[in-house]
């Protein structure tokens, strides 16, 4: 690990996360083994808060952005654990700029960069990623939500989390606690996160914004209480979900059952209960338990 930033795998995000995730069968103590996704806070660190910008970003992350192009999304990317991390291990991570592209968008000019990080432990490469971000233009350019969309939760609709339904399937909800738990696991001070009137006022969105990683974290964990530990997990981002919106978390490909991986979804509650009227997909993520599996 000589010559790479080295971080310690936090036991105590770990615990936090599955706390957050209602992940009671995950072995939290140091030297277990870190569930596949799950280093997004195990290895999250804070930048100092003289190098925010107005959005609560950093105003170099170290990545080829533009001046012009302030505005920095999530939207996917791909795992594969090559090994399991162990908590409270010592790790070194590598990271690599693999591809940045300029195109024209409906609402203007984007930047897509690809990042590819290596995560070594003391036996070498042990988690490999790679990470898609979007970069575009300042705020007031979201296109608007659906109907429903940040609507205040009623004590009808039961605690925040992820939780099961009786027709096989899970639900999400997030709320302003449980986005700020989310935050501070993952050091991410993004204001659309928990700055009410910012993420509204500033950026238009329908309210809180749910975290790209933290849905894809909920689908992931779908597939793996299904079928056990993952190797090999794609995830991509679609559109914005925010806090007091439920989602359904579905498995639309349920090959896990035989070895082959699944696919999981998450959607809003469509209006009409019909396949022809189903919603677009919030989120999605492809999962293996076997790394020679591909996405």
């Amino acid at each position: 690990m000589s010559g790479r930033p080295t971080r310690t795998v936090d036991p105590l995000a770990v615990a936090g996360l599955a706390d957050l995730l209602g992940a009671d069968d995950v072995d939290t103590s140091v030297g277990a083994p870190l569930p596949a996704l799950w280093h997004w806070a195990a290895l999250a660190r804070w930048v100092p808060l003289s190098a925010l910008g107005p959005d609560g970003h950093a105003i170099d992350d170290g990545l080829p952005t533009r001046r012009d192009l302030p505005r920095r999304m999530f939207a996917g990317g791909e795992v594969a654990v090559l090994r399991p991390l162990r908590i409270g291990a010592e790790v070194g991570i590598e990271r690599v700029v693999e591809d940045v592209r300029d195109t024209q968008g409906r609402s203007g000019p984007l930047r897509f960069v690809t990042v590819r990080d290596t995560v070594h432990d003391d036996q070498g490469p042990a988690v490999q990623e790679r990470l898609d971000l979007v970069y575009r233009a300042g705020a007031g350019l979201v296109a608007p939500s659906p109907p429903g969309a940040g609507v205040p939760a009623s004590p009808d609709d039961g605690p925040a989390g992820l939780s099961s339904t009786e027709r096989a399937s899970w639900d999400f909800r997030a709320d302003a606690p449980l986005l700020a738990r989310f935050s501070a696991l993952t050091c991410n001070s993004h204001r659309i996160h928990y700055d009410h009137p910012y993420a509204t006022g500033t950026e238009g969105y329908a309210g809180l914004v749910v975290h790209g990683p933290l849905l894809a974290l909920a689908l992931a964990e779908v597939a793996r209480r299904r079928g056990g530990p993952l190797r090999r997990v794609a995830h991509r981002g679609r559109s914005a979900l925010v806090a007091g919106q439920r989602a359904h978390l579905d498995v639309v490909d349920p090959g896990a059952d035989s070895g082959q991986g699944c696919t999981v979804e998450a959607r809003r509650p469509g209006p009409i209960d019909d396949p022809d009227h189903a919603a677009e997909p919030v989120s999605t993520v492809t999962a293996h338990h076997h790394l020679e599996e591909t996405s």
